[in-house]
């Protein structure tokens, strides 16, 4: 017995690669193929299982008799590998899936280190890696600065515990890669874990930069500034005090203006004041 497609659409032509010439046991399991469709054709009875087509490939298969020929209609199941890929690469964060390898396997032994499974897209923009290039390696043999981070060892602890960990984190290694990270660590079965993170360099970068000018303006101010409502009268004006060789000096600036404001040039030192708009 063989059958053969006599129709194919545009998108099961597209999954199974195949063409309306194509036989169709050349793209099912033989146990499906010598089993199931001969008990579909003689007591026409449907009947609907998963496959393994191809090893990147799981589809649902139904199979019904349509007068005298025998309908199969297919779909990707939610667990292809396709599928998941599709989910993890429309996440804005970087996805790590990872098997927890110990030093004596299938016992309670101690962690050595994690096999990663599974990568979506965006890990490239946060670790400045293609995919390919993580993908069926070992965590610590691709970043060697999980250790001294101690990320390996919030790794280590979900992949124990079952319960999920977050931690704001420097990591720096041998092989170049220096930034900060904002990462969580999920278990998702025996020894599985997920890990979602992103790179948070530039924020961080930022946040230093501005504490830093903030501790370099309080430095300079030879005394506290203060911010007066109204001082004229007007609803539309803000007043900055400032004591300069122990006099008071008084500037009044439009509330529409920017909300920084620079002392004139000249003075002992340029200070630069944050004007806080009256409510």
């Amino acid at each position: 017995m063989d059958l053969r497609f006599v129709f194919i659409n545009e998108t099961g032509r597209h999954l199974l690669q195949a063409t309306q010439e194509t036989s169709f046991r050349s793209y099912v399991p033989d146990s499906f193929f010598l089993g199931i469709c001969p008990q579909v054709i003689h007591t026409r009875q449907p009947v609907q299982q998963s496959l393994q087509i191809r090893p990147d490939l799981c589809l649902h298969v139904a199979l019904e008799m349509a007068g005298t020929q025998v309908l199969c209609t297919f779909w990707e199941a939610a667990d292809s590998p396709h599928v998941l890929q599709a989910i993890l690469d429309a996440s804005p964060n970087s996805i790590i899936s990872m098997k927890a390898l110990r030093q004596e396997p299938n016992t309670p032994g101690l962690i050595t280190d994690f096999l990663m499974e599974h990568v979506n897209a965006t890990v490239e923009r946060d670790l400045y890696l293609k995919p390919k290039n993580i993908v069926g390696k070992t965590l610590m043999s691709v970043f060697p600065g999980n250790k001294e981070s101690g990320l390996f060892d919030m790794y280590a602890r979900v992949a124990e515990t079952g319960q999920p960990e977050h931690a704001i984190q420097y990591y720096r290694d041998s092989n170049g890669l220096e930034a900060w990270f904002d990462v969580s660590a999920v278990a998702q079965g025996p020894d599985q874990i997920t890990i979602t993170f992103t790179n948070i360099t530039e924020s961080q970068r930022n946040q230093q930069q501005l504490k830093q000018s903030n501790e370099a303006l309080n430095s300079l101010l030879p005394s506290p500034v203060t911010i007066c409502r109204n001082r004229c009268g007007k609803s539309d004006t803000s007043v900055i005090c400032w004591l300069r060789n122990t006099r008071p000096n008084w500037v009044m600036v439009p509330n529409s203006l920017t909300k920084c404001i620079r002392l004139p040039t000249g003075w002992a030192h340029s200070l630069t004041i944050c004007l806080l708009s009256p409510n």
